[in-house]
């Protein structure tokens, strides 16, 4: 429960019932079995196109035409509107780049403009997170419902400092956000240098790469916060998150050395890391990824280029399996057995990567400023 102390009251802080100070707009699903509701220009959100760290989300997997918005209970959020996942991986969490619509397992949150700014409402959710998931409900899978904002309560600063605390916030996250667009930029610019390279030679990936499968549960051998490379994680810019090992219910691949991650899941959306472990922490990565490590470690950085560069992940697609279009997985063995082109200029990629790395690093140390931040002037 939310106390307001007699210096927050003097200063004109106030204590409000979450579900007093938002409005809460729910999603719907265009009908599948009707074409001309899909593929067209208006972004509809799921819980796969919004995780981790970023604040902002900017594209959606799918879209729907305005005959599918309108014949549907789907809803258009605004610009800086605030998508929540409600089912699933509960409490996923980020703002609009631009208007979208979005499904039935999320909430769309607004502020109440006279009582709420709507960039401090995106971090003010961040503190309270853990709470909506610990009152959401469901025997089977766990859900977030209306009724669950009213069990929530927070206090609220007066709109000025409301401001000023979300500037000081949002100049963090926009220079995260301007490191992840230079990390694609850079990763784009590899791709067209891998095509252009004239001294690639031709192996098995087996022939490079060692195939890591060390697992174990990280909360059985440690009580020391971690680096956890996951798939959301990979979304977010590459940036791996620390995080408290007893929040981790399965095991996970120990990373002990730099190696190169590769999603088995959905080749459609290759995801290709080049993973060096922070030092003085222990790393972990996915099971979802296959751990590579490489036979001579100054060719990693060559390696994960001509991983890289598409043809891998097309040639592994029609290799997936699974009952569901939305997960297919590959198999370890179907990727260790895939050619690839791996070049004699070690130098360069070695210069590529080392810029992402230190990109990527540079954002860990700023999500973990702004996490500090926000529980010393928020929570």
């Amino acid at each position: 429960m939310a106390t307001l102390t007699d210096t927050q009251r003097a200063a004109g802080w106030k204590k409000y019932v979450l579900s007093d100070i938002v409005e809460i707009i729910g999603g719907g699903t265009p009908k599948t079995s009707i074409p001309e509701y899909w593929n067209g220009d208006i972004p509809w959100l799921s819980v796969t196109d919004f995780s981790g760290d970023s604040r902002y989300v900017y594209d959606t997997e799918k879209k729907i035409t305005q005959d599918g918005l309108e014949n549907s209970s789907t809803k258009l959020l605004l610009k800086d509107d605030i998508i929540i996942s409600a089912r699933g991986t509960v409490g996923e969490l980020a703002q609009l780049s631009s208007p979208m619509a979005f499904n039935q397992s999320c909430f769309g949150i607004r502020a109440i403009p006279d009582k709420l700014n709507q960039s401090y409402l995106y971090y003010l959710l961040r503190t309270v997170i853990e709470e909506l998931r610990q009152n959401s409900h469901g025997s089977i899978f766990s859900t977030i419902t209306r009724k669950t904002f009213d069990t929530v309560e927070v206090i609220i600063p007066p709109h000025e400092e409301q401001e000023n605390i979300a500037g000081i916030l949002g100049s963090l996250d926009d220079k995260i956000e301007a490191n992840i667009r230079l990390i694609g930029l850079l990763d784009e610019t590899v791709k067209v240098f891998v095509k252009k390279d004239k001294s690639i030679v031709t192996y098995k990936i087996s022939d490079k790469l060692i195939h890591s499968t060390k697992q174990e549960l990280p909360s059985a051998v440690t009580s020391e916060m971690i680096y956890h490379y996951s798939l959301p994680a990979y979304d977010s810019g590459q940036n791996p998150k620390l995080e408290d090992p007893r929040s981790i219910k399965s095991n996970k691949f120990l990373i002990t050395e730099p190696c190169l991650l590769l999603s088995k899941l959905n080749p459609k959306t290759p995801r290709i890391w080049c993973a060096y472990p922070k030092k003085g922490y222990r790393n972990y990565a996915s099971t979802e990824f296959v751990v590579l490590v490489p036979k001579k470690h100054e060719e990693l950085a060559a390696l994960w280029a001509s991983c890289s560069e598409g043809s891998l992940y097309k040639n592994l697609q029609g290799m997936a399996g699974g009952t569901s279009a939305s997960h297919q997985r590959v198999k370890p063995i179907d990727i260790l057995a895939q050619d690839i082109d791996v070049s004699k200029n070690t130098n360069i990629y070695t210069s590529y990567i080392s810029q992402i790395d230190s990109l990527s690093s540079e954002n860990v140390y700023l999500v973990n400023i702004r996490n500090l931040l926000i529980k010393k002037l928020i929570g």
